[in-house]
């Protein structure tokens, strides 16, 4: 008898969205995996710390993690929002303000959860066994929960194709400038999906997704759809379904397709029919420049243009040249105020 996967579809709306998220979580079948005195992590995808980004959707919605808190609230588990920080000394996401802007920190303190910076955890050496890198630095937290809820955005991205379940995997390295291991992103990505997929069950927030120049700079999508699944590779694959994206263009589902232990089987669809959720995305467009960036991003030069002294010491002497070839870019952070604040945090964009 051939495996099968079951996802779980919903169209929403903010006013039945509670009920909403939790009867997809009950036809994925993830209800009865839920359990008193868990500890659960939660793993959104907070990419950015500015404001007009969050208001236009690129992080995880607010609105589904106080439903998905409330649902946990029930259980009376130990809750834990966890994600690492981005980027070097000079700039990147600042995990705090990311916190801060969203208001997550008072919905946290309603619900007893906790937020965690993983980059500030204890971690242990995993090795992997692909054919990328050998091994990670990872938090001790993810082998210390019971379970893992994904629960990421529906987004075209640059490097990546598409970034669902898998790709906010990449979140869970603790180590800030992870685009180094960018050369290895997707068996990286196929690594971690290998190791935590045993423990790990999918919500994707489709309340707004990005099409274009994603994962951060492109058009806002109202969808308001929500998929779950316990297999993230079937989620994927649905949501690429969903967005008119072959799996085959994605190369960490073709890798994962060659896994035994990521095997999708038939995917049996429970919920609204994908007649009803299908929404063709526009991907991501290629000029000449982000085509040179994201080579550069697959070399050994990485380790330097990533660097905290060259980016502040050269690439932020061409911020505005590289922000019009680019289309778009990273807050700058050269310096913080002594209240803690950045005190160029929109002036310099890159």
């Amino acid at each position: 008898m051939s495996q099968v996967s079951r996802i779980a579809l919903r169209k929403t709306s903010i006013p039945t969205l509670l009920q909403d998220v939790e009867n997809v979580l009950e036809l994925a079948e993830i209800l009865p995996l839920l359990r008193s005195g868990q500890l659960i992590l939660i793993k959104p995808n907070l990419v950015t710390d500015i404001q007009d980004y969050i208001d236009r959707g690129a992080n995880t919605s607010l609105d589904i993690l106080d439903a998905l808190l409330q649902i946990l609230s029930d259980f009376h588990a130990k809750v834990e929002i966890v994600e690492s920080e981005t980027g070097s000394s000079a700039k990147g996401r600042r995990l705090a303000y990311a916190w801060q802007r969203m208001g997550l920190e008072p919905l946290a303190v309603h619900y007893q959860a906790r937020l965690v910076n993983l980059s500030e955890t204890p971690r242990v050496t995993v090795p992997f066994t692909g054919k990328g890198l050998s091994g990670l630095d990872l938090p001790q937290r993810l082998f210390d929960a019971d379970l893992i809820l994904n629960i990421p955005k529906i987004k075209t991205h640059k490097y990546a194709v598409l970034t669902c379940s898998m790709k906010n995997l990449f979140g869970l390295v603790p180590e800030p400038r992870r685009i180094i291991y960018h050369r290895w992103l997707h068996q990286t990505l196929c690594d971690l999906a290998l190791l935590l997929q045993p423990r790990m069950v999918t919500l994707v927030d489709g309340l707004t997704g990005m099409e274009g120049n994603g994962p951060l700079y492109g058009t806002p999508v109202e969808m308001n759809l929500l998929v779950a699944g316990k297999n993230c590779v079937a989620v994927d694959r649905t949501v690429c379904e969903i967005i008119g994206v072959s799996p085959h263009q994605v190369p960490y589902l073709r890798l994962a397709e060659k896994e035994p232990s990521l095997s999708v089987g038939n995917i049996e669809l429970a919920g609204d029919p994908i007649e009803h959720c299908l929404r063709p995305f526009k991907p991501v467009e290629f000029n000449l420049y982000r085509l040179f960036e994201k080579k550069l991003m697959e070399t050994p030069l990485v380790h330097v243009i990533t660097s905290g002294w060259f980016q502040r010491h050269v690439s932020s002497h061409l911020a505005g040249l590289t922000h019009r070839l680019r289309g778009g870019g990273y807050s700058w952070y050269l310096e913080e105020s002594p209240n803690g604040t950045p005190s160029c945090q929109e002036e310099n964009k890159i």
